[in-house]
């Protein structure tokens, strides 16, 4: 056995936490309390700053007669991100309930079983975003030599790394929520949330804002701004007619954020701001089909008034995109959003089964909507890069094929025209699958009781056994990642 000494690593960690509650009870008057410390420091190897956060936390809870509660918390929260004297913030929350279906009003009500609203706001904070760790110090590098003189003498140069910030500070997200819950004819569970976030003081790199010849990399700032708005639903319908016994469940939630401000630097053209769309928005041309031969002249340039594009010499059977400015060129200036994000904005399941005499059944769904995905790589872009042929082969442009094409011509040579983002490679990313579905009997337990058997049952599954989407030539919710599996199972479970 031999031992390698050359290297070693050393990591430790040290976590505190310590908690105070306190509880209670003076006639209608319900009262709780928390107050909480809470220290984490992770020392890394190497020449490395330990990561530290410190958090002083408390929650405040009052209640009357069980009906009305209203809660005030706060944190008072540390991070060694942010330079000496500016390191901790302060997040408060309040928050209140009331069950209405206690009121006399509602007492021994059939139709409304019960119902409680609630609502809140408050304010976190969050220290982890990009750049350097220490936005507020100001980094030098050494960045090659000189060399000097008759002697050709070497002297190392030390350069401006990015811009420091001595006002660094929190990135802060406003949350305010308002739902309710309610059982209406002891069979409907409803649960509905809706809420607004609006994120301020986001570090935002502001390289893009100032020009290159400042001669430095301009610091992280505190000036983004993003709101997010959307709601959350689950239903769930119970019920039993005879013997059968059923239940049928879905559930909803969308999202949809907006950018205020990043930063943004100054665009020829307004339809090319970032700011005012999502995060993640897809950017690209407009396609508006293929060149035909009708619009190039005999010498195989283009006819007077067609815009030209300015990435590459196009032939017929390429992609021609819409010129948003008019000025006859197909530029980087005609770039605009172009579908949605890769992130859904509504997600959604829904579920049902039932039981009769033994027999099981359960099928749950989920689904993906307003989403799109744009299709790139060497699986779609036929002969370039050296890549293969797929499906992109069979419905090419060709003269003969002008009207049905479905894919650009095919080409050897690179073609930048061609292969770039645009409303031509993006498809609708909406996905519908039968996440699982499962059918079970459960043998009587007259039968079982003969054999030392408390429960007995045979059972068969499918995992995502079918998919509804529009995308032909991969799986919309896996695209750039593993494709999901289907699978056939069968069973038996046993109980004694």
């Amino acid at each position: 056995f031999s031992v390698n000494e050359s290297g070693n690593d050393q990591w430790n960690r040290v976590n505190i936490q310590a908690a105070l509650d306190y509880e209670k009870q003076v006639g209608d008057h319900g009262l709780t309390a928390m107050l909480m410390y809470h220290q984490d420091v992770l020392n890394v190897s190497g020449n490395n700053v330990p990561y530290a956060n410190q958090s002083l936390m408390g929650r405040f809870t009052y209640n009357y007669q069980s009906r009305f509660y209203a809660e005030l918390g706060m944190a008072y929260s540390g991070s060694e991100r942010f330079p000496e004297g500016s390191r901790f913030g302060f997040f408060p929350s309040l928050s209140g309930a009331w069950i209405v279906s206690q009121e006399d009003f509602l007492e021994n009500n059939s139709t409304v079983n019960f119902l409680k609203t609630r609502l809140s706001i408050g304010l976190s904070g969050n220290d982890k975003f990009g750049g350097s760790r220490f936005a507020y110090t100001q980094d030098f590098y050494y960045s090659g030599d000189y060399r000097l003189g008759l002697e050709n003498i070497s002297n190392g140069t030390i350069t401006y790394g990015q811009l420091g910030n001595p006002d660094i500070t929190w990135e802060k997200d406003l949350k305010f929520n308002m739902g309710f819950e309610a059982k209406l004819y002891n069979k409907l569970d409803v649960v509905m949330d809706f809420f607004f976030n609006r994120r301020s003081d986001v570090p935002v790199n502001t390289a893009a804002i100032f020009p290159g010849y400042i001669g430095v990399i301009p610091p992280f700032t505190n000036i983004g701004k993003v709101n997010n708005r959307g709601f959350e639903l689950d239903l769930r319908y119970t019920d039993q007619i005879g013997s059968f016994q059923y239940f049928v469940s879905a559930s909803g939630f969308f999202a949809k954020n907006k950018i205020i401000e990043m930063g943004e630097m100054m665009r020829p053209e307004s339809y090319m701001n970032r700011t005012g769309h999502s995060i993640g928005q897809p950017l690209g041309w407009e396609a508006d089909g293929f060149y035909s031969p009708d619009d190039f002249e005999a010498n195989g340039q283009l006819k007077d008034g067609i815009p030209v594009s300015s990435f590459a010499p196009v032939k017929p059977g390429d992609i021609r995109y819409i010129d948003q400015n008019g000025d006859g060129v197909i530029d980087q200036n005609d770039e605009i959003a172009i579908g949605k994000t890769w992130q859904p904005e509504f997600t959604y399941t829904f579920n049902l089964g039932g039981q009769y005499k033994g027999f099981d059944l359960e099928l749950f769904f989920y689904g993906l909507t307003n989403r799109s995905v744009n299709l790139n790589g060497t699986y779609f872009w036929g002969l370039q890069n050296d890549a293969n042929l797929s499906s992109n082969a069979l419905n090419r442009w060709t003269p003969e094929n002008q009207q049905n094409a479905t894919f650009p011509r095919l080409t050897t040579l690179p073609n930048e025209n061609n292969y770039r983002p645009s409303t031509f490679w993006m498809e609708s990313g909406n996905i519908l699958r039968l996440r699982n579905i499962e059918l079970g009997y459960t043998i009587p337990a007259a039968w079982t009781q003969e054999i030392n058997v408390e429960n007995l049952r045979v059972f068969v599954n499918a995992v995502n056994l079918f998919t509804w989407d529009k995308m032909e030539m991969v799986d919309a919710e896996a695209y750039g990642g593993y494709p999901p599996l289907k699978s056939l199972n069968m069973g038996l479970s046993v109980q004694f």
